[in-house]
């Protein structure tokens, strides 16, 4: 009798625990202010892929990480993601951003070299990581985010997180086995990308995602520097003919900033939501599931259009990467925190035990 009157006891303990927890975080939220932010993306839908394949593009984690960050604010944080051009013009953006116009923006620095101090490098210079892996163990074991950070809040912005766009490689419309077939050939690249390709021979032509179908469709570019998922989404597998692996970046990325003004007036506990949320979408899911599946998807799915995937052999590669180091002395020198963040990188290479991780070209069927 005792004992089923103590479990009765610690029964109805527990229940009223759980009554006064709930309690408390109703109280919880609804003590917190309500919050509505802007964020321009410079990225177009679709938010998946392609329709079906579980993994989001760029645009697509913008709105997932508002997704996110509202849930778990209870509502009282809303993240609205404007489509691009809608708040303003890629090239405006920045200026946008750092007067306060819009709170936030989903872009990729590299196609803002002249405005964000570290804007070569927080897309990931080219031939630098060779995995996911590697870049995982620099943006969570070195100064990475502490120097970016510092970086952008000179221009009174706050550099949340990278956004995860998968390998970036060559895509073009004539065939690349060495750095001799990229000269003359008109290439849409910007930032990093651009400054290796020219040195390489090629021609560079900065062109907004918007407009690579058309540019690729009409001869403008001959080829586009872009993740290879994006002959699915865009659908710019219509208009190209070849895939050159290894990609250029892997990963590259894109990021999301933030007005610094916006995010010192934010409660503590948005502030700690928003990074939480930023920090963990890109580690555990976008760098360990999102990128590599859509590299696989691309390779996959590339044959239906009529894609050929090229496999660079080792003396390709190697030759390629070796247009990239010369540049890494550049950006060393602009600044401190670009100095100290290809001193990361640097050390990274270090590791390598060897040049790239190539694969192989399939073997031809007799």
């Amino acid at each position: 009798m005792h004992e089923r009157s103590a479990r009765t006891m610690n029964l109805t303990a527990v229940v009223v625990l759980v009554m006064l927890t709930c309690f408390a975080a109703g109280a919880y939220a609804a003590d917190l202010p309500k919050v509505t932010w802007r964020l321009q993306s410079v990225y177009p839908p679709p938010e998946e892929v392609y329709a079906g394949a579980g993994v989001p593009g760029a645009y697509g984690q913008f709105v997932e990480l508002a997704r996110r960050v509202e849930k778990r604010t209870n509502g009282n944080f809303k993240i609205k993601v404007f489509l691009p051009d809608e708040l303003c013009k890629r090239n405006e953006c920045p200026e946008a951003l750092m007067n306060g116009m819009i709170q936030a923006l989903g872009t990729n620095g590299q196609w803002h070299t002249g405005v964000w101090p570290v804007g070569e490098i927080s897309g990931n210079i080219p031939y630098s990581t060779r995995t996911y892996k590697e870049f995982i163990e620099i943006y969570t074991k070195t100064d990475y985010i502490k120097l970016v950070r510092a970086a952008h809040a000179k221009k009174n912005v706050f550099w949340l997180c990278p956004i995860e766009s998968a390998s970036a490689n060559l895509m073009t419309n004539f065939p690349v086995n060495s750095v001799a077939d990229l000269k003359g050939k008109k290439i849409a690249a910007s930032g990093p990308r651009a400054d290796l390709l020219k040195a390489m021979g090629a021609v560079p032509i900065n062109v907004t995602s918007s407009e690579m179908y058309t540019a690729l469709q009409r001869g403008t570019v001959d080829g586009i520097t872009y993740p290879p998922y994006t002959g699915l989404s865009y659908k710019f597998f219509e208009v190209l003919k070849y895939v050159i692996w290894p990609g250029i970046s892997v990963p590259s990325m894109s990021e999301v900033l933030l007005n610094l003004n916006a995010w010192n007036k934010l409660p503590r506990e948005y502030q700690k939501i928003l990074d939480e949320e930023g920090y963990n979408m890109f580690v555990n899911e976008a760098m360990k599931k999102w990128g590599p599946v859509k590299d696989e998807l691309a390779k996959k799915n590339s044959a239906k259009y009529g894609i050929k995937n090229i496999y660079l052999t080792d003396k390709a590669y190697n030759e390629m990467r070796q247009y990239t180091f010369p540049l890494w002395n550049k950006w060393k020198a602009v600044d401190a925190e670009n100095a100290a963040l290809i001193k990361i990188f640097e050390d990274q290479l270090a590791k390598q035990n060897k040049p790239a991780d190539v694969k192989k070209a399939p073997a031809k069927k007799r």
